[in-house]
């Protein structure tokens, strides 16, 4: 098993645990997508991983922790991707601050971005998002960093 399947697989136990249902994979196209914000249109180490992670479940979300999917769907359909991104480019929501940052899920506190800049998967906070407060190699590795802070083990 793969760090982003043990990741992926935890995380739906948690959510089975307190009492949500599996989310389940993403079985659509491959996406590609140019995000804007001083982002290059061609994002292979981030599509890489992020793919990976959609082919196993279309976002994960428990305890106010959400990593964003590509089509959910119910409860879950303000946790998309695209939509999130899109919303960051143009407008009111627009930040010069999240220029180069893929937004990828967020919790209470915090924004989970893939910085194209530094390659890294990282929790920034979500007012200063220039701190930051993680930062990983993988998206296993930040999916874990937010499995620890919402303390699974109470689940088990």
């Amino acid at each position: 098993m793969t760090d982003i399947e043990k990741a992926v697989t935890t995380f739906q136990t948690y959510r089975a645990a307190i009492g949500y249902p599996k989310i389940p994979p993403y079985e659509g196209e491959v996406i590609e997508y140019d995000f804007g914000r001083k982002i290059e249109s061609n994002q292979p180490d981030f599509w890489k991983q992020y793919h990976e992670f959609l082919r196993l479940s279309d976002g994960l979300a428990a305890d106010g922790v959400y990593f964003y999917g590509i089509a959910c769907e119910g409860k879950l359909v303000g946790n998309r991707l695209i939509d999130n991104n899109d919303a960051l480019r143009d407008g009111d929501m627009y930040d010069e601050s999240m220029d180069g940052l893929i937004a990828i899920g967020s919790s209470n506190s915090d924004i989970f971005v893939y910085d194209t800049n530094t390659h890294k998967w990282e929790s920034r906070d979500r007012i200063a998002i220039y701190d930051i407060n993680e930062s990983y190699d993988t998206l296993a590795e930040l999916i874990d960093s937010q499995l620890q802070r919402i303390n699974i083990g109470d689940a088990f």
